[in-house]
């Protein structure tokens, strides 16, 4: 069974726990993460958020490096609001730390007000992108080289060679292009994307990454799912409208990885969103096993206080976990 977890920090006004509490207790669950065999974490990044999403993964993803022996990291880069040659030196950083276990996101952004608060070119940026994993590949062999005019040595070499894989992230056609032709693995911004994606491997000529399946986009443990709803669900509600308005602001309609819901009763309704028993994840966890695809777990959701996500993966861990493996 493939098990993931996954942070972006946003944290809900009316929340209880304070932003401290929540990057202590995402620490502390990548922790118990890395014991218990899961796989990676991915670590979200943007800008201009009122909510407080994740502004610097790389930090966190370092805090998370120090503590765990086997745990994967996934930090988002968006590229236009990042020089490239800071961006090779903090990931070789990062990349040393934590053994050759980093494999970033390189994506190229869309929020209109984040473009504007780096004064950076929204249409130019896929050149970005390309810019930066250019840059990234020539600089981890730590050779001395001309960019742009610029010179660049960065040192030392990285813990793998070659340095790591370069995952892309894509919402757009030009983008899952863009990930077919030079990343190293894909990361969609919807499941529907990824036969887009391997529509454009084949003409590229290349070989397509493995399909990264996981779900339900929300995932929460149990003995009594009607009181845990009454819980957890404004903070997934948050999330999910947080997301559709940024969608709408960035392409005019709902998109993304959360889909929308108007309120508790559709969020309930919706099989993206669970709150099960252990009995019932038991069950979702065989069958998704069977099929190669993941649990996700983003236990601080919206900014779910951490005495009730550890109330849910102290469930898995007990009474889900023995009956998987």
């Amino acid at each position: 069974m493939r098990l993931l977890l996954g942070f972006d920090m946003r944290r809900a006004p009316f929340s209880p726990a304070t932003p401290t509490d929540l990057y202590a207790a995402a620490v502390d669950v990548a922790t118990w993460g890395d014991g218990l065999g899961f796989e990676y974490v991915r670590l979200g990044e943007h800008h201009s958020a009122e909510d407080g999403y994740m502004t610097s993964p790389l930090m966190l993803g370092a805090a998370i490096a120090s503590r765990t022996t086997r745990l994967v990291l996934q930090p988002m880069v968006l590229a236009p609001f990042h020089d490239p040659v800071q961006v090779a030196e903090d990931l070789l950083t990062l990349d040393l730390l934590s053994a050759g276990r980093v494999r970033p996101i390189i994506a190229a952004g869309s929020r209109p007000t984040e473009f504007a608060m780096f004064a950076a070119d929204r249409s130019a940026a896929g050149v970005a992108v390309e810019e930066t994993v250019e840059l990234l590949r020539l600089a981890w062999q730590g050779k001395p080289f001309e960019f742009g005019g610029r010179p660049v040595l960065v040192r030392p070499l990285p813990h793998s060679p070659c340095g790591p894989p370069l995952l892309l992230g894509g919402m757009t056609p030009a983008g899952i292009r863009r990930a077919a032709r030079i990343g190293d693995g894909f990361v969609p911004g919807q499941p529907g994307h990824w036969k887009a994606y391997l529509d454009a491997c084949e003409q590229a000529g290349r070989p397509p990454s493995r399909r990264d399946m996981s779900g339900p986009a929300f995932l929460h443990i149990a003995e009594d799912p009607d009181k845990a709803w009454a819980e957890v669900g404004p903070y997934v509600l948050h999330q999910a409208h947080m997301y559709e308005t940024w969608s709408r602001e960035s392409f005019g309609q709902p998109a993304g990885p959360y889909p929308t819901a108007e309120d508790l009763t559709a969020l309930r309704s919706n099989p993206a969103y669970r709150v099960v028993t252990p009995a019932e994840c038991v069950t979702m966890a065989q069958e998704y096993a069977a099929y190669d695809r993941a649990l996700m777990f983003q236990p601080l959701m919206g900014g779910i206080p951490p005495d009730i996500a550890w109330q849910s993966l102290r469930l898995f861990e007990t009474e889900v976990y023995p009956h998987t493996i």
